[in-house]
């Protein structure tokens, strides 16, 4: 079996990183492959009404359209 050098052995960060695992969305349009399809995807969310919005916000299992959000950490109101 060859031996790894220290030159050749991965960075431990790319084996175990430290940062905090990014945010489980959950949903597919909040995240777009460029910026004018994110824009007209929440153009389409402000503008949706009722039911059409209610489509937008498919239940998962954590949230529904009618589920309490806790407030923000230093957020008033």
């Amino acid at each position: 079996m060859p031996s790894v050098t220290h030159d050749d052995a991965p960075l431990l960060a790319d084996l175990m990183p430290w940062s905090v695992a990014p945010p489980r969305l959950g949903r597919g349009w909040p995240a777009a492959p460029d910026a004018a399809s994110l824009k007209a995807r929440w153009d389409a969310l402000v503008k949706a009404e009722g039911a059409d919005r209610e489509a937008l916000f498919r239940p998962t299992r954590s949230r529904t359209p009618h589920t309490a959000v806790g407030q923000l950490p230093g957020q008033d109101g």
